[in-house]
């Protein structure tokens, strides 16, 4: 990935905080740390970061607080959570509420950077989508007519969660979708996914979808 993720790191036990920060910036990621709950949300009140990585059992406000309050301050924030304790409770608790995934302690660095990456893959393809969408709407098409939060609850029901697909199955999504909201019309899709038809038509055939010459 050619740009690194910011990632902030929140650990009550200096030992963690500090040995993430290392790897992360031996790693070549912009990464800076928080001894709690508290000293976080006063970092994100000033300043913004991609990606969370937070002890869930922390003294004062733990994780999970933590959590409801970034939706507040940061709703795009990713948050990944790191836990001695591995139990399905509290690890779905936090997944439920939000949390991109979560690690267990003591931690594999080589694991941690594989679901770092793939976070921020989701955030790059989610940042994707949106530009499309915008795109479309430029191009003439159909969801200029229809209100944001229509299209938000559209999408809830009718795309699985970013993090389940994969880049060629979110890439099918995004066609599929420009072909509806241009009616087949494969010269306007082509114009929105900015691709020449020819391209458009290779990837139709490439994923299986029926289309015809307009």
């Amino acid at each position: 990935m050619d740009v690194k993720p910011r990632i902030l790191v929140v650990d009550d036990e200096p030992v963690v905080r500090e040995s993430l920060h290392a790897w992360f910036t031996e790693g070549g990621y912009p990464v800076d740390i928080a001894a709690s709950a508290t000293e976080a949300l006063q970092m994100l009140q000033a300043s913004s970061w991609d990606i969370l990585v937070s002890d869930i059992k922390m003294p004062g406000m733990d994780g999970l607080e933590l959590q409801q309050e970034v939706k507040k301050i940061a709703p795009e924030m990713t948050i990944i959570f790191m836990t001695a304790y591995a139990s399905m409770d509290t690890a779905g608790q936090a997944i439920k509420e939000g949390a991109y995934d979560y690690v267990t302690k003591p931690l594999d660095p080589d694991d941690l950077e594989q679901i770092i990456n793939r976070a921020a893959e989701r955030r790059l393809l989610l940042h994707e989508n949106i530009q499309l969408r915008e795109r479309v709407q430029a191009v003439g098409g159909s969801t200029e007519e229809i209100p944001p939060e229509d299209l938000k609850a559209a999408d809830a029901k009718q795309v699985p969660p970013p993090d389940e697909l994969s880049p060629a199955e979110v890439e099918k999504l995004h066609i599929q979708n420009v072909l509806e909201q241009m009616s087949g019309n494969l010269t306007k899709a082509a114009q929105a996914l900015q691709i020449d038809q020819a391209t458009l038509e290779e990837r139709l055939r490439k994923y299986g979808l029926e289309f015809s010459q307009q």
